[in-house]
């Protein structure tokens, strides 16, 4: 951690916890997280926690986990809560996972625009799954209550029997509204005669009343189903936007 000239107060602490459970013949982990404070920012305060839990019964798991959160200059104040969950279920041959999530606030905004990305891969030695999943949010400028555009990309990669697929959604909430309440849900599945997945896709926006900008949860759900060779997972995003902020 270091602490950059031209800032009134910056004291961070970052911890990051991985429990690896019995029953795995071998586990290599590299976990490093890594957050920068930028000059002349008048308050920032920071907390980022990541949990990576590996289940029994597991060969072999070698995790790469990394988050970064980069608060940028000329801006007032942020205070960003940011969490990810990945499980890895049991009786899965192998599992090699990098999991990163990147929080980044834009100059010159009074308040927050934030772009928020998750990426999951699952390595080759797997029979059937390379996934990768992808969630853009971004918060538009200079308007009262909310511009919203929320994109899901799922992708099935190539070594598969079966399928590639690309789902997007895509919502826009309009200017000039004083208060919104959504809920968007987006299910998927892959249907039977595939050797490989049964992926359930589910995302949910809601954006609460009586907000002059917004307060924001974003949860975003893949499961991949029991008849696979090798992978179960559960990946579960939350970004929450904090209240009385002018522009989100």
């Amino acid at each position: 951690v270091k602490v950059r000239e031209n800032q009134h107060s910056v004291g961070q602490v970052v911890c990051q916890v991985v429990k690896v459970r019995e029953n795995q013949h071998s586990v290599g982990q590299v976990v490093c997280q890594v957050v920068k404070v930028r000059e002349n920012q008048r308050s920032v305060g920071q907390v980022v926690c990541q949990v990576f839990k590996v289940r029994e019964n597991q060969h072999s798991v070698g995790q790469d986990v990394c988050q970064v959160v980069k608060v940028r200059e000329n801006q007032h104040s942020l205070g960003q809560v940011v969490c990810q969950v990945v499980k890895v279920s049991e009786n899965q041959h192998s599992v090699g996972q990098v999991v990163c999530q990147v929080l980044k606030v834009r100059e010159n905004q009074h308040s927050v625009g934030q772009v928020v990305c998750q990426v999951v891969n699952v390595r080759e030695n797997q029979h059937s799954l390379g996934q990768v999943v992808c969630q853009v949010v971004k918060v538009r400028e200079n308007q009262h209550s909310v511009g919203q555009v929320v994109c899901q990309v799922l992708k099935v990669m190539e070594n598969q029997h079966s399928l590639g697929q690309l789902v997007c959604q895509v919502v826009k909430v309009r200017e000039n509204q004083h208060s919104m309440r959504q809920v968007v849900c987006q299910v998927v599945k892959v249907r039977e005669n595939q050797h490989s997945v049964g992926q359930v896709v589910c995302q949910v926006v809601k954006v609460r009343e009586n907000q002059h900008s917004v307060g924001q949860v974003v949860c975003q759900v893949v499961k991949v189903r029991e008849n696979q060779h090798s992978v179960g997972q559960v990946v579960c995003q939350v970004v929450m936007v904090r209240k009385n902020q002018h522009s989100l």
